[in-house]
């Protein structure tokens, strides 16, 4: 089932306030001074409200978008009763 609207709830929802931004890179290490209880991993944290601040007065670009509905994938994938087909004329039903 479709729901209506829940693209657009979900593209809402994405904005620079409720990012969570990763980096990895082994190049890290020494300035990574917390450690992760459970696998050890060393890791920092930082805020980055400035940045954050910058990205909300990004205008969206008007190029980019939700590609148009794929025409070779099927709207539903309930299953449909077989088709009879029309029996010669003169033929019993089975």
């Amino acid at each position: 089932t479709d729901l209506p609207g829940a693209v657009d709830k979900l593209r809402a929802a994405l904005s620079p306030r409720n990012a969570l931004v990763s980096t990895v890179s082994r190049s890290f290490a020494p300035v990574a001074v917390e450690t992760e209880p459970r696998y050890g991993t060393r890791f920092r944290s930082r805020s980055i409200a400035a940045e954050r601040a910058r990205w909300a007065e990004v205008r969206p670009d008007p190029e980019l978008g939700l590609p148009r509905p794929n025409p070779f994938l099927p709207r539903s994938l309930a299953l449909k009763a077989p088709r009879t087909a029309a029996l010669p004329k003169g033929v019993p039903a089975p």
